[in-house]
């Protein structure tokens, strides 16, 4: 084929136009198929019970969020160092936070501490507040001068 011939192009050109309309084409046929095939080949369902291991389940028996996470719990059990105890017929975890009981407590206790301090400074007194503008104009006034 001569390749300096335009009418090479023009076929492509007539392809793309005609490619949308041929891929929709495509496409409800392959979802027709499908679905004929689907119901050609459908088989009968039986529904029945859940087989229990040869006795009958109830709601005791279910998989709990205790016995789902057990294995993790006893995982990380050297970082969290849980502690279970009976209650009646129940078991009850609690867990040591270590990112609470290190991080978080001392930082809420420092921010505390410096509230009840910070607290002091509160007057009442109108003139009081005027002061601490005028002391932190002129500390921000100097700090932006050498600097």
């Amino acid at each position: 084929q001569n390749w300096g011939d335009s009418s090479f192009f023009l076929m492509v050109n007539d392809m793309r136009e005609k490619e949308p309309e041929m891929g929709k084409k495509k496409r409800w046929f392959t979802i027709l198929l499908l679905f004929l095939i689907t119901r050609v080949f459908r088989t009968s369902r039986n529904i029945d019970e859940t087989w229990g291991c040869g006795g009958t389940l109830d709601e005791r028996m279910q998989y709990s969020s205790e016995g789902f996470s057990q294995p993790i719990v006893r995982v990380f059990h050297p970082i969290y160092g849980d502690t279970t105890e009976k209650r009646g017929n129940r078991y009850v975890t609690r867990f040591m936070e270590p990112f609470v009981k290190y991080i978080y407590r001392p930082i809420g206790a420092g921010i505390v501490t410096l509230s009840y301090q910070v607290r002091r400074l509160q007057t009442g007194n109108i003139q009081s507040y005027l002061g601490y503008i005028l002391i932190t104009l002129m500390v921000a006034l100097l700090a932006v001068r050498w600097l």
